[in-house]
């Protein structure tokens, strides 16, 4: 995808929003040519919008200051250098219909992000919103094909009403895996898990500047929207190959992770995370198991599965996605060394299967199959 900084004067965060045209001083030839590159090797193109907003200093407000969401009793608040386009007036709506629009005729373009990077402080926000719905509306009527992913700072575009016209949501500019658990965690209470975008960040995250392994990041984000999201070209053959393996078990699990019902359990070390999603049809059930942190014990309790059917019988059995982290000179527990260890539904709800001795900042995924 092609972030900020595409169109017209947005050499920084103090200006050009609003004009939504390609910024010929960067790109002479225009977009063709990037896009072309970008489709050649097998992918689809993205480009980054935040359609709602305006900079002071663009030739969108010079020219119409009075399409920005103002409060005639007070003065207006900008935020990140920007201000918010009133959504409401019909003008604007065309206007940043046909801008968008302009592009998407003349570029193969196959998805937009749609950011909103500041709070909604004035008057009005409730037309605002249905205001940009409309839009939203219009644009996928005009463009069946193209996907529509709302971001928002803070959850200000994540919510059920504009649920109708996107495909995905970004769940946050966090990548680091320890951070996620948590955020896709209360993401998934409400939002569908399959349309929270979820990616493999960089071994070393660039915002948290910590560092975690493949297994830990990947287990992380297969509970969702999968994407990768850091620099090929600076990893290993070796590495590329265990990203490659992490690809392919995802697709096999899609169909599940994508449909079927999701679910958290309680554990009664608040360091240990559980969640999990089960087929509609009972017959498989993905579980992931993390720790956070370190408790007041090394040794964790057992983890309970309480959505199975009862009176059932199940084949547990390990699945990984890289190196596990396990604490060293532990035994691991008979059902991750068995070739096939069944267990009752009974065990699972009242008891529970004993977990393998988990480092801190690292999960572990266990595929639980009915047989009766």
């Amino acid at each position: 995808m092609l972030d900020d900084g595409w169109f017209n004067g947005r050499r920084n965060d103090s200006s050009g929003l609003g004009d939504w045209t390609v910024d010929s001083k960067v790109w002479p030839d225009g977009l063709g040519r990037l896009i072309e590159h970008v489709r050649n090797l097998g992918m689809e193109f993205g480009i980054w919008f935040e359609p709602e907003m305006v900079s002071p200093n663009s030739d969108l407000f010079s020219k119409h200051p009075d399409w920005a969401l103002n409060d005639t009793n007070y003065k207006q608040v900008t935020s990140r250098n920007q201000l918010v386009l009133d959504m409401s007036h019909k003008d604007v709506r065309e206007y940043l219909f046909d801008s968008i629009s302009k592009l998407l005729k003349s570029h193969e373009i196959a998805y937009i992000k749609w950011d909103h990077n500041r709070d909604l402080v004035s008057a009005g926000a409730h037309a605002q919103t249905l205001g940009t719905y409309q839009l939203l509306s219009e644009l996928k009527n005009a463009h069946p094909k193209v996907q529509f992913e709302s971001c928002a700072s803070g959850g200000g575009r994540v919510d059920f009403g504009i649920l109708e016209f996107v495909s995905r949501f970004w769940t946050s500019d966090s990548n680091d895996a320890l951070d996620r658990k948590l955020i896709q965690r209360g993401a998934s209470r409400l939002m569908p898990p399959e349309m929270l975008g979820s990616h493999i960040g960089s071994r070393n995250n660039h915002i948290t500047k910590r560092t975690h392994s493949l297994a830990f990041r990947a287990t992380t984000a297969i509970f969702g929207w999968l994407g990768v999201e850091f620099n090929l070209l600076s990893e290993t053959s070796e590495d590329l190959d265990r990203l490659t393996d992490v690809i392919t078990k995802y697709k096999t699990l899609r169909p599940l992770l994508h449909s079927g019902t999701s679910f958290t359990e309680d554990h009664p070390d608040s360091n240990i995370v559980v969640h999990g999603v089960s087929s509609v049809d009972s017959q498989q059930t993905i579980i992931s198991i993390t720790r956070l942190d370190n408790g007041n014990s090394s040794h964790i309790a057992p983890i309970r599965v309480t959505t199975l059917e009862p009176n059932s019988i199940y084949v547990i059995k390990p699945m990984y996605f890289g190196e596990p982290a396990f604490a060293p000179y532990r035994d691991l527990p008979r059902w991750m060394t068995e070739s096939r260890f069944e267990i009752s539904s009974l065990q699972l709800q009242q008891i529970g299967f004993i977990c393998p001795p988990l480092l801190p900042a690292s999960s572990f995924i266990v595929n639980i199959e009915k047989v009766i």
